[in-house]
């Protein structure tokens, strides 16, 4: 029997969470750019499609993400990320959420190291909604990031492919960007991690 869908979590004693709720083969590439940011560091929340085809179906709005794992980790977290993929075939990262601290850092560290970024996408792709899952942390704001079809093909050997575990060095600037550009924020925070 086919499995349709992976659920990974990795809980740590910390207050970051980054996630990718549409990751595997419904936005390809998501998955491993929030592993890559997450690192050992902190906690980490992969919904991963797995059918042969059709793993669109799989999809669920950020707006209307129930799944109890998630929201889960959500609600325990200050500081939260979610990776999601556009299909804007240019290369440029839309920056949307409510956190507008750590927004302007992403877009700041994203550009300097040569990333097209673009933080006026709209309605649709902004993820200002209350109810968006970037913004259902402690703190009721977050971060939604959109990469672009053509840029996450810049990240992998195959982005939609088996070579897609294949990585490029422009993967790796852009997940070291965002981990900067977060413990730049983190840096003058009282608590990034889970006190006993």
């Amino acid at each position: 029997m086919e499995v349709d869908y992976d659920i990974c979590v990795s809980a740590r004693r910390c207050l970051v969470l980054i996630m990718a709720p549409h990751g595997g083969a419904i936005e390809p590439g998501t998955s491993q750019v929030a592993r890559q940011i997450a690192g050992d560091d902190y906690s980490l929340f992969l919904f991963e499609g797995k059918k042969t085809s059709g793993n669109w179906q799989l999809h669920i709005r950020s707006d209307n993400y129930e799944l109890p794992q998630a929201l889960t980790m959500a609600h325990k977290a200050d500081w939260l990320i979610t990776i999601h993929g556009c299909k804007n075939e240019d290369q440029v990262t839309l920056v949307g959420g409510r956190d507008t601290q750590l927004k302007r850092r992403i877009s700041e560290e994203l550009t300097i190291n040569g990333f097209h970024v673009n933080t006026s996408s709209g309605i649709s792709l902004g993820g200002m909604s209350s109810k968006n899952i970037c913004n259902r942390n402690r703190r009721n704001v977050g971060v939604q990031m959109e990469l672009s079809n053509g840029q996450r093909r810049q990240m992998f050997k195959d982005c939609r492919g088996k070579r897609r575990t294949e990585a490029t060095e422009v993967f790796y600037s852009f997940c070291e960007s965002i981990r900067s550009a977060l413990m730049t924020t983190l840096h003058g925070t009282s608590q990034t991690f889970i006190s006993d």
